[in-house]
């Protein structure tokens, strides 16, 4: 992934290497970026900006690497779990190994932290990650003073999570027309994968997520049109108006033109309509 191109990244790894560069030329080794970092993340988690505080803090151990010639076993461990945990569609940032940074640079740090001094820090430093991070900024979703609708109803394993009105709603049809169809076979276009994670039936479709993502090139999208054509008879087809990803933001974005849906529409004849799905069956 290019974090290198972010700001942030190169803002970490400035951040290490001028205090590095300060602390030798005064030999004070009070000079030490982790200070540095951790006052910079604070000003981030205020604003919001959990992604940005992983991106920075990977730029700081990318400096190190660099600094240790590539010796240090645990600090390569660090760096590759990281880096690769921002290898996501979804959240294309290293904030599932930001734990694991962290702890690393404290634990090579301890010999100058005091612990009168960083308790406080920390605790500060905990309570904003779980404010600013896990309730303001929620991936795909709303501000969460918004998330007061429960799915638990309407997708398997939901039980205890909470979303907007119009993806609760959206996602209280789909399973009611799920339902309504349980003697037929059953698929889902283009969106709700998640759906199938714990569904009475797999996916007769090739693909859980009709998306450019998933069916990038034309040879994808005649193969998901092949496993369109091999359903069965009287097999149903749940076909979305709406995007799932808008839907999450409060918003109705029509689903974007394909060649699988003309198929449909063409070979499928229309039986039932609902405020967020069409239903089409094979004839």
């Amino acid at each position: 992934m290019p974090f290198i191109t972010h700001k942030s990244f190169w803002r970490g790894f400035f951040i290490f290497a001028i205090c590095d560069l300060i602390s030798f030329k005064t030999k004070n080794r009070k000079w030490n970026g982790i200070y540095f970092l951790l006052i910079y993340s604070l000003v981030l988690m205020f604003q919001n900006q959990l992604y940005k505080i992983a991106i920075c803090f990977l730029g700081a151990i990318v400096y190190l690497l660099m600094k240790s010639k590539f010796k240090d076993p645990k600090l390569v461990f660090v760096f590759l779990i990281s880096w690769i945990s921002g290898i996501s569609i979804g959240l294309p940032a290293p904030t599932l190994g930001l734990g694991l940074m962290f702890c690393y640079l404290l634990s090579q740090n301890l010999f100058i932290l005091k612990w009168n001094h960083f308790l406080p820090l920390l605790t500060v430093l905990i309570f904003s990650h779980w404010v600013f991070g896990r309730l303001s900024s929620i991936h795909g979703e709303q501000d969460y003073t918004k998330l007061t609708f429960s799915i638990e109803e309407s997708l398997f394993g939901g039980k205890g999570l909470k979303t907007s009105k119009e993806n609760s709603q959206a996602l209280f049809e789909l399973r009611s027309f799920y339902n309504k169809y349980k003697d037929q076979t059953r698929s889902i276009v283009p969106d709700y994968p998640g759906f199938w994670a714990g569904a009475d039936q797999l996916n007769p479709l090739i693909s859980d997520w009709a998306s450019p993502l998933e069916l990038p090139t034309s040879v994808h999208l005649h193969f998901y049109i092949d496993s369109i054509k091999q359903l069965p008879y009287a097999s149903i087809i749940i076909f979305a108006k709406y995007t799932a990803s808008s839907l999450t933001r409060g918003q109705f974005e029509a689903r974007p033109n394909s060649i699988f849906e003309e198929y449909i529409i063409n070979n499928f004849k229309k039986i039932n309509e609902g405020k967020y799905f069409e239903i089409y069956q094979k004839i």
